[in-house]
């Protein structure tokens, strides 16, 4: 890649941040509110005792009283359907845009925890940023907002909040506007570059909810450069409903790359296989 990106240039406008995963962690050594690990996520029996523990732990919450899983059982029900039958020896990778703190209701938590799986964490709230930094130090971790078509010295003001609806400022919504001394400037790149500055060119899951983001992420991803599996991308909520908007073109460009759409197994999400992916 010949262009250079905050992880290697001298300065950036706006928060930027980055943390590789930490070689000394233990997947045991974070058992935030009583979650459940694999101890071997190469044997499917440990595989399968984590998972039915967590579909049974109790709706313990997290700091901010959400779940410290998925919220419709988005981890569990992409798992059952798309990977339940191959366990890539702990060797899977997730991509997880709208991070948070790494634990409410995460998508990519189940991954790591029962099956093992180095990942990729982005989070555009410097707020929630330090707690992500400390919950989840076995994945890659980044303070960015990965909708910018370059990487200069573009900024997104952003309204961060103690939920995972934190979002974009807008200035035209009155509701925005009395919170708008709590913006923060976050910077502002294109996900493709990061990918590749990371030698990342393959993705298993990848979870996308970015609070009416969404379009703006997959608009500039180069799906040639990075092969992916799985995606799944909040499709209903306050800026659109599923079938109307701009749902309708993520919808398009998914189907442009080659991806075939479920809209019934997850509730307020669309799920999208890669053709040619073998479940």
């Amino acid at each position: 890649m010949s262009a250079q990106t905050c992880l290697t240039a001298p300065s950036c406008s706006g928060s930027f941040s980055y943390a590789p995963p930490s070689p000394s962690a233990l997947v045991s050594d974070f058992d935030v509110f009583g979650l459940p690990y694999a101890a071997d996520p190469t044997d499917k029996r440990d595989v399968d005792a984590c998972k039915d523990k967590w579909e049974r732990v109790e709706e313990r919450k997290a700091g901010n009283k959400q779940l410290p899983k998925s919220t419709w059982g988005e981890d569990l029900t992409v798992y059952d359907n798309y990977f339940g039958g191959k366990l890539k020896g702990g060797g899977g990778f997730y991509l997880e845009l709208g991070g948070f703190d790494g634990v409410a209701e995460s998508n990519s938590r189940f991954y790591e925890r029962c099956l093992g799986w180095s990942g990729l964490l982005i989070e555009a709230s410097p707020v929630m940023f330090p707690k992500l930094m400390e919950n989840r130090p076995l994945a890659h971790r980044m303070n960015l907002a990965p909708t910018c078509e370059d990487d200069g010295d573009e900024t997104v003001t952003f309204l961060p909040s103690k939920y995972t609806n934190a979002m974009i400022y807008d200035p035209t919504n009155p509701n925005h506007v009395k919170f708008s001394s709590n913006t923060v400037d976050v910077h502002c790149g294109p996900l493709k570059a990061y990918l590749a500055a990371l030698g990342i060119s393959h993705i298993d899951f990848f979870s996308l909810d970015v609070e009416g983001a969404e379009l703006l992420v997959l608009r500039q991803f180069d799906f040639s450069a990075v092969t992916v599996d799985v995606v799944i991308v909040e499709s209903s909520n306050v800026y659109h409903k599923a079938d109307e908007g701009d749902n309708l073109e993520i919808r398009r460009i998914m189907g442009e790359n080659g991806f075939v759409l479920n809209t019934e197994l997850v509730e307020k999400s669309d799920v999208y296989m890669r053709e040619g992916f073998v479940i």
